[in-house]
């Protein structure tokens, strides 16, 4: 009896192991997506603050299509899509006249809305600096 008794104490010993371990995973990952989900949003306010900035048609005010923005910033449509619908500092402007009632295309561009979460800087900053940080 003393065998089997000491057997399962040590099999619920590791179970409990387990268990915690599995939580131990499970908030890592969904700290981990959070993270990367934060850096993408980041990534892609930066990008349009620097093309608003150093944009050389000043009409456009940095306003990009998706297309150059997946382009660019090397994100899936969905994950622009993602990045800009939760920031507070990026738009969907008017584009322009519709064809057939239905818009050809979706650009975004960088407002400034509340304070951004990151150190703006008052130059000029140009895209290939933003690809050190």
């Amino acid at each position: 009896m003393d065998y089997i008794e000491v057997s399962l104490k040590i099999i619920s010993i590791f179970a409990n192991l387990v268990v915690i371990a599995a939580g131990i995973a499970a908030i890592y990952y969904v700290l981990d997506l959070m993270f990367l989900k934060h850096r993408k949003r980041q990534a892609l306010e930066r990008y349009l603050l620097a093309q608003r900035e150093s944009s050389l048609n000043p009409e456009d005010h940095g306003m990009r299509t998706v297309l150059h923005l997946m382009a660019k910033l090397k994100l899936t449509e969905a994950e622009v899509y993602d990045a800009a619908f939760s920031s507070p500092n990026v738009v969907c402007p008017d584009i322009g006249p519709l064809d057939g009632g239905r818009g050809t295309e979706v650009a975004f561009q960088y407002v400034m809305r509340s304070n951004p979460p990151f150190p703006v800087r008052m130059n000029r900053v140009s895209p290939i600096s933003l690809r050190s940080h």
